[in-house]
């Protein structure tokens, strides 16, 4: 799971040519935690993670305004 706690610092790996008529993406390797990815999916891991971040305030915001609207209506 290392590779979800990581704030990682890629590098390129190594870059494909195309092999077969059929092109590759590049690879690119994390210098603290070793993992290695496809652009593609370093790009969607990186993405996954600002998405999760966002969503957990957005749990956050939406449970206090539900608590104020209790709240609220109990004193009315």
């Amino acid at each position: 799971m290392g590779r979800f706690n990581c704030k990682h610092d890629w590098e390129v790996d190594r870059d494909y040519s195309v092999i077969k008529g059929v092109e590759m993406s590049s690879l690119f390797k994390c210098k603290k935690c070793k993992v290695v990815l496809t652009a593609h999916e370093a790009t969607e891991l990186e993405l996954w993670k600002n998405t999760v971040g966002i969503q957990k305030w957005l749990s956050v915001g939406a449970f206090l305004i539900a608590l104020a609207s209790l709240t609220i209506t109990l004193l009315d």
